[in-house]
Order: C-alpha cells, then sequence, then structure tokens
C-alpha cells in the first residue's frame, strides 16, 4: 500500500512540473502575441502613407507636374551623327548635371573606320521635349528620331485602389488579433497578416516604380560617326604600323615553320615508300 501510495504521489510531482512548464511557455507565447499586436499596430498607423509612398510623392510634388490626374511614362530614341563620338560623350557628361539629369547606361565601340556608342539618359519629365531637342542638335544631322508617351493612369489608379483595399483589410485582421481567443486563431489571423503585409509590399513596390518612370523619363541615344570625318581624323602612326607588321611577320614565320614540322612527321612514311621503289627500280630492269 505505502509503495502504491509513493507511486501515485511520484506522478503528480511528474504532472506538477509538466503543467508548470506548459504555464510559463503559455506565458511566453502570450507576451509574443502581445509583441506582435504592437509592431503590426505600428505598421498599420505606418501603412496609408509609407516611406516609400512619401518619397514618391515629394518626388512628384518637387517636379511640379501640371497635372497629378494623368499618370504618363515618357520615352525616346535618336541616332545622331556626329563629327567625334569620344568629344560629344565629354560634351554630354558635362551637361547632364546641368540637365539634373542621369546617365544610365554608356557603350563605346570602335568599328573597322570609326567609333560608335549607345547611352540611356534619365531625364525630369517636364523637360522630355526640350532635351530631345537639345540632343538633336548635338550632332551633324538625326538620322532617326522616335518618342512615346504611355498612359497607365487606369493601372495606377486600380494599383492604388488595391493597395487602399489591402490597408483596410490589414487593420480589420489586426483587430480581428485583439479578439482572437484560441492560439489557433492567434496562428491563423497570424498568417493572413503575414499574406496581406506581403501584398502591401509588393503593391508599394510596383508604385513607387511608376512614381519613378513617371517622374523621369528615359532617351536612348546612339551616336555614330561621319567615316569621312573620322578617316581624316585618325593620325598616321608609323611606329604602331611597324610593330604590327612585324607582329604579322613573326605570325607567318611560324605558321610555315609548323606546316614543315607537320610534313616531316606525317611525310616520312610515304619518303621510306619512294625510297624503296627508288632502290628496286635497277633491279627491275635487269631482270628485264
Amino acid at each position: 500500500m505505502s509503495l502504491l501510495r509513493k507511486f501515485a504521489g511520484f506522478l503528480l510531482l511528474v504532472a506538477m512540473i509538466v503543467l508548470a512548464a506548459y504555464s510559463v511557455k503559455l506565458a511566453k507565447f502570450s507576451r509574443e502575441v502581445e509583441e506582435y499586436k504592437e509592431d503590426y499596430t505600428l505598421i498599420s498607423q505606418e501603412a496609408p502613407l509609407s516611406q516609400v509612398t512619401r518619397a514618391s510623392n515629394d518626388l512628384l510634388s518637387s517636379l511640379n507636374f501640371e497635372s497629378d490626374d494623368n499618370k504618363i511614362i515618357k520615352s525616346g530614341s535618336l541616332t545622331v551623327r556626329v563629327e567625334d563620338v569620344r568629344e560629344t560623350i565629354d560634351a554630354l557628361e558635362a551637361l547632364l548635371s546641368d540637365w539634373r539629369a542621369n546617365l544610365l547606361y554608356l557603350n563605346l565601340n570602335r568599328g573597322s573606320a570609326s567609333y560608335y556608342a549607345n547611352l540611356q539618359i534619365q531625364v525630369p519629365a517636364q523637360d522630355f521635349d526640350i532635351r530631345m531637342k537639345d540632343l538633336s542638335e548635338i550632332g551633324l544631322y538625326v538620322e532617326n528620331e522616335w518618342s512615346n508617351s504611355d498612359d497607365i493612369s487606369d493601372i495606377y489608379l486600380d494599383l492604388e485602389a488595391r493597395l487602399n483595399n489591402a490597408y483596410a483589410e490589414e487593420a480589420a485582421y489586426i483587430n480581428l488579433m485583439d479578439k482572437a481567443g484560441s492560439i489557433s486563431e492567434v496562428l491563423e489571423v497570424t498568417k493572413a497578416l503575414s499574406n496581406i503585409r506581403a501584398d502591401i509590399e509588393s503593391m508599394e513596390g510596383r508604385i513607387a516604380y511608376y512614381d519613378d518612370r513617371i517622374a523621369y523619363a528615359t532617351i536612348d541615344l546612339s551616336l555614330t560617326e561621319d567615316e569621312r570625318v573620322s578617316a581624316i581624323a585618325e593620325k598616321w602612326r608609323p611606329l604602331s604600323t611597324f610593330s604590327n607588321a612585324f607582329k604579322d611577320w613573326l605570325i607567318f614565320l611560324q605558321s610555315l615553320l609548323d606546316i614543315i614540322i607537320y610534313i616531316l612527321i606525317f611525310g616520312w612514311p610515304l619518303l621510306i615508300i619512294l625510297y624503296f621503289i627508288w632502290r628496286w627500280r635497277p633491279n627491275i630492269k635487269k631482270r628485264q
């Protein structure tokens, strides 16, 4: 009987230890839930006007657009024939700071008789027409010109409406978090909040991208040289010509020696056969 009481006491002690551990774990989880609520409350307060959206709006207001209703993305392309591509690029780089423009891309190449370059320039959208005209006048003449205005107002407004709905849905989930009674309910609301927050950040990123494209237009510029002018401007370098000729002569001599080596290696069986034919030929004539 005493042994049974000791065993029952031991089981009771184990149960109390397990219950105490579960209580500690539950208290820790409750603290994490409260911290999670506080974090999402702060996020919801920032959500209606996120940092990315505020920065984009500040940028748009600083550029003084004529209308905030139309969301227009402007782009253009120019191909200009110039006297000297490298000098033109240097002159353009000096002008970009005055234009409040950015050089996004530059690729300079040399052809058989002249240089050519491809550039992509980002300019404030309200200066797009002026800069297209300025760029068309930097060379001898314009070979090709193209411009486009893409109205994305419908896409932008739809995205804004979806984002506002996502903010409202997030706020509703946060209120629902306060009313969650069980751990399973808290976990379900937490998962839903995580999903809606991911959607919000994705839409905020797209709006920021559109804001940047609307605020700044892009111009693709191709520069080509007049080959006649380039040929006259090119200096004669006799030392360079001599060096290139000497290198070509060494390459020719190396190729000639390679051919001789191949003949010596692969031609000796034929030489042996010809030698025996030459030795046997007198004997054949004597027999005849």
